[in-house]
């Protein structure tokens, strides 16, 4: 149950290109009516309004999260006085400014209503729980978790942690609306909850995180730990550089670096941003690849000689080259954090992915992807089982071979001792029966010697059969001990978009015994992760316990013979192969599907499973009959066969019907321009040209199809594109019509339209909302303590749209989850849908989990005072 990346840019997906855009046309009306809100002066919003609407024009990152991280920090500052302490009178000047006007009206921006209400709700609770506020104060566990205090503050620059710079980064964090970056809506959806459901134990958290490095749960006894992630964002690093963004200029300023026009033409979409980054600091810096590693090798021969002499030797005259490879390392680094901080609170997002790892802790050793790798059990050919197996055997071999010599001695002795006794029988004087008497006693005792040791050598064997099962329990245990598998955002699908369902990506780290995250080693590659199992069988060596049959020097031959194994390439590449084979990228990172339900037992120390109500849906009204069932009264987390949410406290009973409407070739030319706006330039018109080869369509449902033909076919989701347009302009409405509609909701509002005269052929209602958001402006302001979005969109759909039922929040930037009725089809469809319904694309992969085939159950956890 995960969900993939967000990948912006239309280029890749023109659905959402359609779906994101922020305002545009009547920028600076908009903006010179912003500049005179309480709230924006407040939170400087006029300049991060302009920098938002940057960002939309080159989407490399999240608009929405940049707005929501920015507010959530400038509040924060304001709060905390020089002391650490609370400034009680500026936070009753919050309050008054947020409860006149938490209801932003803006092209694209209705969704931020989530931004400021969340704010306005944190001010409300913050003298309740500033008690658990005032423990943090520095000093924390390690360097890592101050920086995480560092990179929240960002642009402040922060050289010594303070108690009041640590208490402003605490509030930002909580200030922050948390929305899903990468494969984690395991771990999101919870967060979210806790985040806003229960801030107590989201401070607890917090202070467990920053002071003890990690957060601890006890389920039925036993102790489970997740150490604090440290690796908190960069997915959008990894995706394609289309030009230079905000952040991006950030980064760049950070670094100290002023682009030139050259560096320009490194992040025109050939390169990701990480790598354009760094070619833009080796321009900068005079270097090339060549010299950085060349300085890389000199540094690893450097430090080798440093070890083989296993003492402190220091380099006197480090080279220039040195020198400057050094300092283009430290801007590099603080390049990336800037354009990681710019979009992002990572405190906030270190908590959601620490949180995240509490998904496996339970897991069975036997299921962990290092089990599968290891080849832990006997019969995986090449593995350590097997390996291990087979030296047992080698041993027992040599063990039976030397019973069956020490049998065979004994034998030969016993008949010597048979023969001296017929003799002693026979002898004919005392002297001779007296010969003999001794040299039989002496021959008894070579027997009983050999009988002795071949019962010692049986004792071995027997031993060494005991040991070898309790050997690999042992292993295993250890194995858990010293290494665990968390969740990494760094692991990502290549090409997710930001509402399809993807894998999360978890990490081996090898823990050196140490409990000390900040110290563990993430393993990336085949070479870490040998070193790594070399270094932990030569530790592990004296801790285990054996049988005393079986002696000190068979563990330490066993162990010998295991590293050595483990060293040789085959070992490499069949741990490799049994990875694939079950389907995860490697022995030491792998893809899965994190389970909500799992995290929250350990997360919650829960023994027992959550109650719930689950149904399995063969259709969208079987999955709304059992969501109006299941409501309560607050929120509940849920979840679908791919994907956790958190489902809305309201009344589900039925989406609203759609109007009838069918258009003439006029209205069908009309809706090809306005969708044919939506495509790349290059692309248009030969999109037009097929639609006109088609004909009029006789029928809603045809004219869905003739666009849908028209469109590239190796366009994804034509059918998403063609019905999210059609879901904003349906129905058309004439010139006439369209004052007229806005003349009747206008005087509903109490303000005039008698000015308003429309340019145009049609209008649809998305054009309307647009229209009237933008007499609002003028009239009641940007900011309002009424949701005039809201408001808007219901006097449309009374008027000549369609009402979506929104039932979820989806944890997406912007998204909710909503029943809508498909325009042209009357089908009832799941679809992701702006906050106010305006807007909205149905979910194509989300089709099969309610349809007839369908076998997979969308679960709601019924009882949230279990998981609060």
């Amino acid at each position: 149950m995960v969900l993939g990346n967000a990948k912006a840019g239309a280029a890749e997906n023109p659905t959402f290109e359609l779906i994101c855009v922020l305002h545009e046309g009547n920028l600076d009306i908009f903006l010179t009516t912003l500049s005179r809100e309480p709230v924006a002066q407040r939170l400087d919003l006029v300049a991060q309004m302009k920098i938002s609407y940057a960002m939309d024009q080159n989407p490399i990152q999240d608009s929405f999260r940049y707005r929501a991280r920015q507010a959530g920090l400038k509040v924060a500052n304001q709060l905390v006085d020089a002391r650490g302490e609370l400034d009680v009178t500026r936070l009753q000047e919050l309050q008054a400014v947020f409860e006149k006007g938490p209801y932003l009206l803006g092209f694209g921006l209705e969704a931020d209503v989530l931004i400021y209400t969340h704010i306005q709700a944190c001010l409300t609770q913050l003298p309740v729980f500033w008690s658990q506020i005032q423990p943090f104060s520095p000093p924390f566990c390690h360097k890592g978790a101050e920086d995480l205090i560092r990179y929240t503050l960002w642009p402040e620059r922060v050289d010594r942690l303070t108690v009041s710079c640590t208490r402003r980064a605490v509030l930002a964090a909580w200030f922050t609306v948390l929305r899903q970056a990468v494969g984690s809506c395991f771990a999101t959806a919870p967060a979210i909850f806790v985040q806003r459901q229960s801030p107590g134990r989201f401070f607890k958290d917090l202070l467990s995180l920053l002071c003890l490095g990690q957060l601890k749960r006890v389920v039925a006894g036993k102790e489970y730990a997740v150490p604090l992630s440290l690796n908190w964002g960069g997915f959008e690093l990894t995706q394609s550089a289309s030009g230079v963004s905000p952040g991006i200029l950030a980064a760049l300023d950070a670094a100290g670096v002023l682009l030139t026009p050259e560096m320009a033409c490194l992040f025109e979409g050939h390169l990701s941003v990480e790598m354009a980054l760094r070619s833009c600091l080796l321009l900068a810096f005079g270097l090339c690849d060549e010299d950085v590693a060349r300085e890389e090798s000199l540094s690893e021969i450097y430090f080798s000689s440093m070890a083989a002499k296993q003492g402190v030797v220091y380099r006197s005259h480090p080279t220039e080259m040195a020198k400057k490879v050094t300092e283009w390392k430290k801007q590099l680094s603080q390049a990336y954090n800037a354009f990681q901080c710019f979009a992002d609170c990572a405190l906030l997002r270190a908590w959601e992915y620490s949180m995240a790892s509490f998904c496996d802790v339970k897991t069975e050793f036997a299921r962990w992807n290092l089990y599968v790798g290891l080849g832990m059990h006997p019969s995986d050919d090449g593995g350590v089982g097997a390996f291990l197996l087979g030296k047992v055997n080698e041993l027992l071999e040599e063990y039976n071979q030397k019973v069956g010599q020490l049998t065979a001695e004994y034998e030969r002795e016993i008949g010597l001792v048979h023969a001296l006794e017929g003799m002693i029988h026979g002898a004919v004087s005392d002297v001779r029966r007296n010969q003999l008497r001794a040299e039989w006693v002496m021959q008894v005792g070579i027997a009983n010697r050999l009988l002795e040791e071949r019962d010692q050598w049986m004792g071995k064997i027997e031993a060494l059969h005991r040991f070898f099962p309790h050997l690999l329990e042992q292993l295993n245990e250890k194995f858990q001990e010293f290494f665990q598998e968390l969740f990494d955002p760094a692991i990502h699908s290549e090409d997710g978009l930001v509402y399809e369902d993807g894998l999360a990506g978890f990490r081996l780290v090898y823990k050196h015994g140490r409990r000390d995250a900040s110290q563990w080693t993430p393993i990336s590659n085949g070479a870490q992760y040998i070193h790594s199992l070399r270094d932990f069988f030569v530790r592990i060596e004296s801790d285990l316990t054996f049988p005393k049959e079986v002696g000190p020097e068979c563990v330490t031959q066993l162990m010998t013979a295991l590293i050595q194994h483990i060293q040789e390439n085959p070992f490499l590449e069949g741990a490799k192969l049994r990875s694939h084979k079950l389907g995860r990228r490697s022995p030491w990172d792998y893809f899965s599907g994190g389970t909500l339900e799992t995290l929250l037992e350990a997360y919650c120390s829960r023994d027992r499973p959550f109650s719930q109500e689950r149904c399995v849906p063969h259709a969208p009204s079987d999955l709304l009959h059992f969501l109006a069932k299941t409501r309560k009264d607050e929120p509940l987390l849920a979840y679908s066969p791919t994907h956790a949410f958190l489902l809305n406290p309201q009344d589900v009973q039925s989406v609203s019907s759609a109007s009838a409407w069918e258009w003439d070739e006029l209205m069908q030319e009309h809706i090809s321009h306005r969708l044919s706006e939506r495509l790349k330039e290059k692309d248009q018109a030969l999109f037009l040209h097929r639609f006109r080869q088609k004909g009029v369509a006789p029928t809603r449902r045809a004219l869905r199809g003739q666009l849908i033909e028209a469109l590239d076919p190796a366009m994804r989701y034509r059918e998403a594109f063609v019905d999210a347009v059609l879901y904003e302009y349906a129905p058309l409405f004439s010139p006439k019509e369209a004052e007229e509609v806005i003349r009747r909701i206008a005087s509903s509002f109490g303000i005039s339209s008698h000015h308003r005269a429309l340019q145009g052929t049609y209008f649809g209602p998305f054009e309307l909302y647009r229209i009237l958001q933008t007499m609002l402006w003028e009239t009641k302001g940007v900011f309002s303590s009424t949701n005039w979005n809201q408001m808007i969109a219901q006097a449309i759909w009374q008027i000549g749209g369609r009402s979506p039922l929104i039932f979820a929040d989806s944890n997406w930037s912007g998204w909710q989850l909503a029943f809508v009725l498909n325009p042209a089809t009357d089908e009832e469809e799941i679809w992701r849908v702006r906050s106010c319904g305006m807007q909205g694309a149905p979910l194509i992969e989300w089709k099969q989990w309610t349809s007839q085939d369908n076998q997979l159950p969308w679960v709601a956890l019924s009882q949230p005072h279990e998981y609060v």
